[in-house]
């Protein structure tokens, strides 16, 4: 301590200038912190569940949870499984040790899982691995209205506009929307006119010379499962290889796949050509059977804010990002539809970036007013203004510092590096 005390007597200059490059660096660091909510923990912890459709529990267990569970008991670093097994439902908790890297983990499962697939029932879904991590939180929830749309036209704007505007945001890593309408074809087979063109169709039968039709033909053709496989047959398109034209390569697809609901009703089920034998045509669309429309779940899902229509939306970034910077860049692209869309409205909700700043404002008070009173109190009782002033200076100095060796360790301001 003598040492460091002559040493900074008679290197004053040299002293100052380490002081001044402190209070530079500091500075710097400081406004190239990375802001977030809380710090990035590797939580040893994963969770696997897998749908099983119509199976019991003994069932689920017996062909879902003990194959995955006995797979998993050789991960690497496992140290407690614990399994669910519910009726439609395997849910499985893997812990780990705390040193574990989840990523690489995550990657082993995944391995492990695509192995056991092939024995799996027909029926059982793919198992979804879900990690716990702080990033999986939004960072920002809030409504959206549009006044003179419906619920349906709200939804078809805010996938239209709303969310690839938000999506080119950086550091946007996924736009939840919730409440929207979602608008499905249905389609109600009518047994009547069923059972009318299947007795038509007999009648032409009948009509025919022996021998034309073969005796096995069933005499009810126009069923549900021919409908179903037409349907599932028509409304495909996949590439089926390339083709070279002069020196050029052009992809090659099979298959159309149904682009409106006409498409759909204008579906031909059954053609018949008996023109030759003096017969008319016998020509039966999906339009004639069944009754095919537009449904959606608007009256089971809703959404509304101070009395419209409203769409919930949660936004989550990616974990490199700053909080705060990405929520302001997310204000200024809503603030930019606000003006460019008459009759748009929405309402923040939760914004972390709000909340780090407040939380980031107020440390930085209590420091201010910490600093103030402690060299109050120090002038008090010590009465000499010379010593007050050293401790004065050496306060906001450490603390500088400090901001330097967080900056370089890469440690973010969250609520636990504010609270230390």
């Amino acid at each position: 301590m003598k040492n460091l005390i002559t040493f900074s007597v008679e290197k004053a200059i040299t002293v100052f200038m380490v002081v001044i490059a402190v209070a530079v660096f500091g500075v710097v660091s400081f406004t190239r912190l990375t802001t977030d909510l809380f710090p990035d923990v590797n939580l040893p912890f994963a969770v696997v569940t897998t749908t099983y459709p119509g199976a019991n529990p003994e069932a689920v267990e017996r062909d879902v949870t003990i194959p995955l569970e006995r797979t998993f008991q050789t991960t690497t670093n496992i140290q407690e499984v614990q399994t669910i097994s519910q009726e439609n439902f395997s849910l499985i908790i893997l812990e780990f040790s705390t040193d574990t890297n989840m990523d690489n983990v995550v990657v082993e499962m995944r391995e492990q899982i695509s192995g056991l697939l092939d024995g799996f029932p027909d029926a059982v879904g793919n198992p979804t691995i879900m990690r716990f991590n702080p990033d999986m939180l939004p960072i920002m929830n809030f409504s959206v209205s549009y006044q003179g749309k419906s619920s349906e036209d709200l939804t078809e704007w805010v996938d239209d506009v709303l969310t690839p505007q938000l999506e080119r945001v950086a550091g946007v890593a996924a736009v939840n929307v919730s409440g929207g309408i979602a608008p499905d074809v249905r389609i109600t087979l009518d047994q009547d006119a069923l059972d009318e063109k299947n007795a038509e169709l007999n009648a032409i039968i009948d009509s025919l010379p022996p021998g034309t039709v073969p005796e096995s033909f069933d005499d009810d053709v126009l069923n549900k499962e021919l409908i179903s496989g037409l349907l599932q047959a028509q409304n495909i398109s996949f590439p089926a290889g390339f083709v070279a034209i002069d020196n050029a390569q052009y992809l090659v697809r099979v298959g159309d796949a149904f682009d409106n609901i006409e498409a759909v009703r204008d579906l031909t089920l059954i053609d018949f050509d008996l023109s030759m034998m003096g017969l008319p045509s016998f020509l039966v669309s999906l339009d004639d059977v069944a009754v095919v429309e537009f449904v959606d779940d608007s009256d089971q899902i809703y959404n509304k804010v101070n009395g419209q229509n409203a769409l919930s939306i949660s936004v989550q970034k990616g974990s490199e990002f700053a909080t705060t910077d990405v929520t302001n860049e997310i204000n200024a692209s809503l603030s930019a539809l606000l003006d460019d869309n008459e009759g748009f409205e929405y309402t923040i909700l939760l914004d972390q970036g709000e909340f780090i700043n407040e939380a980031t404002g107020s440390v930085i008070n209590n420091l201010i007013l910490g600093g103030l009173l402690a060299v109050a109190i120090l002038l008090i009782f010590l009465r000499n203004v010379r010593i007050t002033l050293v401790v004065g200076v050496a306060i906001p100095i450490s603390l500088l510092f400090a901001l330097i060796l967080i900056y370089l360790s890469g440690i973010t301001l969250n609520l636990v590096s504010l609270g230390g």
